[in-house]
């Protein structure tokens, strides 16, 4: 994979990427964390989630763009909100924990799985299928055609999610993952997606008429199959 800062691959195509052979991966959690929790107890249904959206993202020309998915959103939301939580960037690994409402209210649903979605926080979800992965940590969303939205994304093939800290923004391709937070653990849901009014690749985190916005280079990572085209911005 190459691996970019989403500020270099919006603003200079001259500077060079570093290259991974493990993908984009942080050495930042432990193993009960890493292995139990997200490996054994979390990822598995994210993986299932995607997975079935899959062929919706392939052809959108042979298949209904509207896609029903089944989902277990407590556990998907735990898995996006660990990941998203593990995202640390080189510098501040070994470093206390960030201290914030959105940042404490995520460790907390995610640790307690007795927890339902605290009220501050929801999660969006939409079509991706495009060939990368993208994790913004801390992006602020302001003006245009959306209102001011704060939150998380990460990104990756076939769908995108991003952990608002307030309410879900208005976004028409924005799905709630959670409508009602005190689901149970293992409850399935039926998630509809359209993939035929998908918006850009680079939503939210490139500059549109949704708004402009607003976040830290070193909190900000996109990383591709080395050799993938890149989407228009």
């Amino acid at each position: 994979m190459t691996i970019r800062s989403v500020v270099d691959e919006l603003s200079n195509d001259s500077i060079r990427p570093r290259f991974s052979q493990r993908g984009l991966t942080f050495e930042s959690i432990c193993d009960e964390c890493n292995e139990h929790r997200l490996g054994r107890e979390y990822d598995p249904a994210l993986r299932d989630f995607t997975y079935a959206a899959r062929p919706y993202a392939k052809s959108v020309l042979t298949l209904p763009r509207m896609a029903i998915l089944p989902c277990v959103p407590q556990r998907v939301a735990r898995a996006v909100i660990g990941h998203l939580l593990a995202a640390v960037p080189d510098a501040q690994i070994g470093r206390p924990v960030l201290a914030s409402p959105a940042y404490d209210a995520m460790r907390e649903y995610f640790l307690n799985p007795g927890l339902a979605l605290p009220n501050r926080l929801a999660i969006g979800c939409w079509p991706f299928p495009t060939e990368e992965v993208v994790v913004v940590r801390g992006l602020i969303l302001g003006g245009g055609t959306m209102h001011l939205a704060m939150g998380s994304i990460l990104k990756f093939y076939p769908l995108a999610f991003w952990v608002f800290y307030g309410e879900l923004a208005g976004h028409p391709s924005i799905v709630n993952l959670l409508p009602t937070r005190t689901f149970s653990m293992d409850h399935e849901s039926l998630i509809a997606l359209d993939f035929g009014a998908r918006p850009h690749p680079r939503f939210p985190e490139g500059p549109g008429d949704h708004g402009s916005p607003m976040f830290s280079g070193e909190r900000a990572l996109i990383a591709r199959p080395r050799g993938a085209k890149r989407p228009f911005r």
